[in-house]
């Protein structure tokens, strides 16, 4: 028993060590120092809608791998299809869906649940769900995105 209390207070030792020397500095504006090519999306939107940027990783592997089970399943699934409609459009924050490719098809992804509530009255607005298999009317399965390239 005394083994375990000189090991529980030597890993709070390395544990407060670690923590005074951990930098808590916070830099704001460093967005034009990030190189964005290898592993990040950066997506912008317009000034004042609420969503003026936001930063994706290239890969929804990632999430999971940095945040374990700590990881938003919203958050993957616009990574995922940021990343498949990326490559051959122009991808940009919407503020009443999530995103609008090529400033003209707004799309909102959600859950197979997601309803079309926030986009009902735009055109040339889809819903992209995950979880179902077909698709219908202006609803599009998330797994078709995943055959653009």
């Amino acid at each position: 028993m005394h083994i375990t209390h000189c090991i529980r207070d030597e890993l709070y030792s390395i544990y407060k060590e670690l923590l005074q020397n951990t930098s808590t500095k916070f830099n704001r504006f460093l967005f034009h120092s990030i190189n964005w090519e290898p592993k990040l999306i950066g997506i912008t939107g317009a000034r004042g809608v609420g969503k003026t940027s936001k930063v994706y990783t290239n890969n929804t592997n990632l999430i999971t791998a940095l945040l374990l089970n700590n990881y938003n399943l919203g958050n993957v699934r616009e990574t995922f299809f940021v990343n498949q409609t990326s490559q051959n459009a122009n991808v940009n924050l919407h503020d009443e869906g999530d995103f609008i490719i090529d400033e003209k098809h707004i799309f909102e992804i959600g859950g197979k649940n997601k309803t079309k509530k926030q986009i009902r009255d735009l055109e040339n607005a889809f819903i992209v769900k995950d979880d179902i298999e077909f698709g219908y009317g202006n609803v599009i399965p998330l797994w078709h995105f995943g055959m653009l390239y």
